[in-house]
């Protein structure tokens, strides 16, 4: 069984620097859902800022479901 470690947070608050620290130290393979979902509104003609990246994942959830994203990557 396969385990995943997720990291949530705030707005600046170091969540970029502690995954790159696992990848570094522990080997752990790295993904972040912002990443999907920016392939996904390029795709989709979505202009990437916050407020549409916002508005469109909440699109995408309700559309096909909370984990979609996650499913994703």
């Amino acid at each position: 069984m396969r385990k995943v470690i997720g990291i949530i947070g705030p707005l600046a608050a170091g969540k970029d620097t502690i995954a790159k620290y696992l990848e570094y130290k522990v080997g752990l393979p790295v993904y972040q859902i912002s990443s999907e979902l920016k392939v996904l509104a390029r795709e989709n003609g979505v202009p990437i800022n916050r407020e549409n990246l916002i508005d469109f994942s909440r699109e995408l959830a309700s559309k096909y479901g909370d984990d979609y994203l996650a499913k994703r990557i």
